[in-house]
């Protein structure tokens, strides 16, 4: 059950007169959310800026903090944290640059010695102002008018 964030509960006890008594409970929790933002569409070779940011909801402090953030053409980097309080906010900004022109998805993740698996993703288009080569060079292209 540890996909779905869920525990399940369950015991069984002898009564003094040998009957047996059930009880079981299922507690479910849910996911610490990480907020991204960013911009919808940015240039080919040109910077754009990412930020992602996470409040602690857990009452003990977070330590051997990180975030890690990757995509399709964007290099895995890992960026060490320090240890985040009670109630407290980390935030990261990102400079990333692309080379390529495509629709390019960055997954950004938080993990600490207490939480794993807080998971956020931002979808960019990297537009070039270049003119599209025809696929078949070859061939002429005729228009309409």
């Amino acid at each position: 059950m540890e996909d779905y964030y869920l525990i399940r509960i369950e015991a069984v006890a002898t009564n003094q007169d040998g009957s047996f008594d059930h009880a079981e409970q299922t507690l479910s929790f849910s996911t610490p959310t990480l907020r991204i933002t960013g911009p919808q569409t940015a240039k080919v070779n040109e910077e754009f800026l990412i930020q992602a940011e996470f409040d602690n909801p857990l009452e003990i402090p977070l330590r051997k903090c990180y975030f890690i953030y990757e995509g399709t053409r964007v290099e895995r980097k890992v960026i060490t944290l320090k240890d985040v309080a009670v109630g407290g906010k980390v935030a990261i900004r990102l400079a990333i640059k692309t080379k390529f022109p495509r629709n390019e998805t960055i997954v950004i993740s938080f993990v600490s010695s207490s939480l794993n698996d807080v998971l956020g993703s931002i979808d960019i288009e990297i537009t070039d102002d270049k003119p599209k080569r025809p696929l078949y060079p070859h061939f002429t292209y005729v228009t309409e008018k």
